[in-house]
């Protein structure tokens, strides 16, 4: 290490130690073929798929495939070796500084900082995209139960105890990278509760909060260069085989609700395919049930085992299901690993607004006094300037939500249940309960902060999501 030090020393390079440009010139030339050369070699997600469809179990039909997206970010370059390629020590110190300063940035920054491309084919930045975790009146900011909404996840986690050593080797990487993982969970937040519960209903491990971690980063208007789209990265025709709605103005990928609804059913689905073989699921859920279907195929033929470890898949589904797993590990026990959840005990809240009959979108933005690129960042599923001529729902912050019902007639916050009072209960109680602010609660109900309830009231709970 010493050696290398010097290497960068003004002994070592007394010809450029005056001339920082010809230095910086120099150092390009040097080193940046072969850095790229190394992402070239490396990169995780440059192997092309070896398939371009398919062959769905249920029904005998094809559908394209489930890919991950493939954006190149630092974060994965901080983790590539670049030893074999850069043969030179003067270009390996420079890679290793560069790559260095780079993750060091990463890890500094937030979560807001990092653009992606959107559906519509512009470009936001990351502050703009992250309004749903900023974005919320103080009145609407409320816990989610003691510990909080990543306490619910961690109590019902069923694949964290996995273990292997490509699942060991993700852990080491997000451990040598924990900016990646805080950045990971605190995406995560804005949509954690409602994907919780979501996931929970339908009787799935809760491990799944962490898929559109890696399939997306939990960004909503998220585009792969296979058009896979949304949190869930959904193909279009998978989505609408699973009840997405695509139109000229709305696609359903990019609605939270809608998409997580599909994702949820297509998951359903591979686990009756695959007996409840999770490992196998997943896998069909990045590389297709047909890819997985002629793996277990050949081995079966070939009399060797049927798990996962053990099959030949591609390179890049082989790699999905372990930093799947590492992220369940990380979540179950992060401190065992040296990282942090981010605390979700005062986040802002989320309601769905259904809007029954015509309605033209450049007029919601003002109805819920939002900025029209704040609205459309909670709700990308939409083309900007579409009228909407069926029932949609919208997804905004509570407070601008009730404005936004005050303004428009033919909108109303959408009641998930009614809550039969028990006896014991105050409206403290029921709105602890709930993780809703008390103050919401008696307003949705007509009712006053300090009024009593009766065991058998029924009182209207409103779906929110705490972001």
């Amino acid at each position: 290490m010493k050696k290398r030090r010097n290497l960068t020393s003004a002994d070592s390079l007394p010809a450029t130690a005056g001339a920082p440009g010809r230095l910086k010139r120099m150092v390009t030339a040097l080193a940046l073929p072969s850095m790229l050369g190394a992402c070239a070699a490396h990169a995780p997600h440059a192997t092309p798929p070896s398939h371009q469809t398919a062959q769905h179990a249920k029904g005998g039909h094809l559908a394209p495939a489930r890919q991950r997206p493939k954006d190149y970010d630092w974060l994965s370059l901080s983790r590539l070796s670049v030893e074999p390629t850069l043969r030179l020590p003067s270009e390996i110190v420079v890679v290793e500084s560069i790559l260095a300063r780079k993750q060091a940035e990463a890890e500094r920054a937030q979560a807001s900082e990092v653009p992606i491309q959107t559906r519509h084919g512009r470009w936001l930045s990351g502050k703009k995209q992250d309004l749903a975790y900023r974005h919320a009146a103080p009145v609407a900011r409320q816990a989610v139960g003691k510990g909080g909404a990543w306490e619910r996840v961690r109590r019902g986690l069923m694949l964290a105890s996995e273990e292997h050593e490509r699942v060991q080797a993700e852990v080491d990487a997000f451990k040598r990278s924990p900016g990646s993982f805080s950045i990971l969970t605190r995406n995560a937040e804005p949509f954690l509760s409602f994907v919780s519960e979501e996931i929970e209903r339908r009787g799935l491990p809760l491990d799944l909060v962490a898929l559109p971690m890696i399939e997306s980063g939990y960004q909503t208007a998220a585009v792969s260069p296979r058009n896979a789209g949304g949190l869930w990265q959904l193909m279009p025709q998978t989505g609408q085989e699973h009840g997405v709605k695509l139109t000229d103005d709305y696609d359903g990928r990019f609605d939270v609700h809608a998409s997580t609804s599909a994702a949820l059913s297509y998951l359903s689905h591979l686990k009756s395919v695959y007996r409840g073989d999770w490992l196998l699921v997943l896998a069909a859920y990045n590389a297709g049930e047909g890819t997985v279907n002629r793996a277990l195929e050949a081995n079966r033929k070939a009399g060797k085992s049927l798990a996962f470890w053990d099959l030949n898949l591609p390179a890049e589904t082989m790699a999905y299901v372990p930093k799947f797993l590492a992220l369940s590990q990380l979540i179950a026990d992060p401190q065992r690993h040296g990282l942090r959840l981010p605390k979700s005990s005062a986040l802002p809240v989320l309601a769905r607004v259904q809007v029954n009959g015509e309605m033209p979108l450049e007029a919601a933005p003002a109805a819920a006094g939002m900025e029209s690129e704040e609205f459309f960042a909670f709700n990308p599923a939409f083309k900007p300037g579409a009228t909407l001529k069926a029932t949609h729902s919208l997804l905004l912050p509570l407070d601008r939500a009730e404005a936004f019902v005050a303004q428009m007639p033919q909108a109303k916050l959408v009641s998930a249940r009614h809550y039969v009072v028990k006896k014991g209960d105050t409206l403290v109680v029921i709105a602890k309960r709930h993780g809703v602010p008390q103050t919401r609660l008696a307003l949705w109900n007509g009712l006053k902060t300090d009024s009593p309830v009766k065991p058998g009231q029924q009182l209207e709970i409103f779906p929110i999501s705490r972001t």
